[in-house]
């Protein structure tokens, strides 16, 4: 059974209301969790624990981390871009989701990927934003996988 505390109600940002909540116990390693609307379009975001054994960025290999990957698509199970003009929302959202985690838990690594190529354009501009709005974060680099394209993040110290 999921055990979940909540951690905040509604919360409103960029005209957007979000319900987030904590997670323990999961069995996908998912340790926070929210719903958000856009334009009549529900997503779903996840923040889930992963483990790599080594990881080579910049030219310089990190060993043992554990990484905090950010996920979010619509409730249709779509994580392709919509094409509504929503982005902006949606991002804003996603930030504040993602501030309002890393304030209570201090996840030592963040991480999202992105798969089209659309996809690893808009991601590249939500990088940029990332240390704007978490300026306890640093982008540590980029790893190209077959087919996507992985954004990592350190907590400054």
């Amino acid at each position: 059974m999921i055990k979940v505390r909540k951690f905040s109600e509604i919360t409103r940002t960029s005209d957007v209301n979000y319900m987030s909540q904590k997670v323990t116990n999961s069995p996908y390693d998912v340790v926070y969790q929210a719903v958000f609307s856009v334009q009549d379009e529900d997503f779903d975001f996840k923040i889930s624990k992963q483990y790599l054994n080594s990881i080579e960025l910049n030219g310089k290999v990190y060993l043992a981390l554990q990484t905090y990957n950010i996920t979010f698509e619509s409730y249709s199970g779509d994580t392709e871009l919509t094409g509504k003009g929503n982005a902006f929302k949606v991002f804003t959202t996603v930030l504040a989701i993602v501030k309002e985690f890393s304030d209570m838990e201090k996840p030592e690594i963040l991480t999202f990927s992105a798969g089209e190529p659309s996809r690893k354009r808009l991601y590249q501009h939500f990088s940029d934003s990332i240390e704007k709005y978490l300026p306890n974060y640093s982008f540590m680099g980029v790893t190209l996988n077959p087919g996507d394209k992985d954004f990592y993040f350190k907590r400054n110290r």
